[in-house]
């Protein structure tokens, strides 16, 4: 058997690929071939694995020449692959630029291979999942296959652990802040995570800010800075670290505040506890297929959703936006710095 497994673009969907493939390549004996966005350095991560045969990358930009050479040159492989062994096809939620085309795919191995060309879990969007991407990709393969996948962490190696160098020891009383997004419009504003900062800071916590050098977390970074003014000390790591680097604080870290999933895919990976604020609504398909539900983790969302202009008028005409950042800016405006305080400190006393 080998499985081909697409991952879609951002470093988020590359955490859940990585859990996805250490069940699957646990549970089965089949040589794995990873296909990734050219433009992501997420391909290190998995670089120090060993159920992953290759790794490849890929345009996914469909308007360009190597778009189409590398949509080629997957076939070719399936094509290949074919003549050998049966061949399972699977990818993160959302990436759909390649598997739109893979059913062509599957109805020429049956007109002219003698070995199966199999779609697992694969779906054009997130609205059609009902709860989160890892369960939803197991839960299918176990269908297909029709074996019952054992899924206990403590006998499968972390790709994450093996990326930053193995297992840390969580550093007692040390909170890492996670402010950024893809977009502002998604993120807490500056002013509440300065409150949320001081109000930890004063109460004995070690706070280091985390984030990448894009525009958005340097954004959040210089503003969360400017309001601290000094009152308290923070280490601000924004853009200061490399990929390893950046794992490795939060595999230290004895709790992570979040806003983005990214964050909190990071974190559960290293087994880190955290706090995620969503501006979503709870049952939104979004949150079902990304936030993840355990002790470790606590999702926080708006006391009181609004939807904006927009979504309100849609609404009325039966009609919805499943993802619309005016709601989310709305929403993450509207949340009380106070209220969240009170729901982090709450889990950290539980855990």
């Amino acid at each position: 058997m080998k499985l081909i497994f697409i991952s879609s673009d951002g470093i988020g969907d590359a955490i859940l690929t990585g859990k996805i493939l250490e069940i699957v390549a646990n549970n089965l004996h089949c040589e794995v071939y990873l296909y990734i966005k050219r433009s992501m350095n997420s391909v290190a991560l998995f670089q120090n694995t060993n159920y992953i045969k290759t790794i490849k990358t890929f345009n996914t930009n469909f308007f360009s020449l190597s778009f189409f050479r590398d949509t080629i040159a997957l076939f070719k492989q399936i094509h290949k692959f074919l003549k050998e062994d049966d061949v399972y096809i699977s990818a993160t939620l959302g990436s759909t630029t390649f598997v739109k085309i893979l059913p062509l795919m599957t109805l020429w191995a049956k007109l002219f291979s003698k070995h199966k060309l199999i779609i697992i879990a694969i779906k054009p969007c997130l609205d059609i999942s009902k709860e989160h991407i890892i369960a939803y990709h197991i839960k299918k393969f176990e269908e297909k296959l029709d074996v019952k996948f054992q899924t206990d962490d403590s006998s499968r190696e972390n790709f994450l652990e093996n990326f930053i160098g193995g297992k840390y020891t969580k550093e007692p009383k040390t909170i890492t802040i996670l402010a950024g997004a893809s977009n502002l419009k998604k993120t807490l504003p500056a002013q509440k995570f300065a409150k949320i900062i001081k109000h930890f800071a004063g109460n004995g916590y070690k706070i280091k800010l985390l984030g990448s050098k894009s525009d958005v977390d340097q954004f959040q970074a210089n503003e969360i800075m400017r309001l601290i003014s000094g009152s308290v000390h923070i280490e601000n790591l924004a853009g200061k670290t490399n990929l390893k680097e950046y794992f490795t604080e939060i595999a230290k870290a004895e709790y992570v505040i979040t806003n983005d999933s990214s964050g909190q895919h990071i974190a559960n990976v290293l087994y880190t506890p955290c706090a995620v604020f969503w501006a979503r609504k709870k049952e939104n398909p979004v949150v079902k297929a990304y936030a993840w539900q355990n002790k470790m983790t606590v999702n926080i969302f708006s006391q009181n959703y609004e939807d904006c202009n927009e979504c309100s008028i849609l609404k009325k005409l039966f009609l919805k936006k499943s993802h619309c950042h005016k709601c989310m800016k709305q929403n993450y405006d509207a949340m009380d710095a106070s209220y969240l305080i009170k729901e982090i400190e709450s889990h950290i006393k539980s855990l």
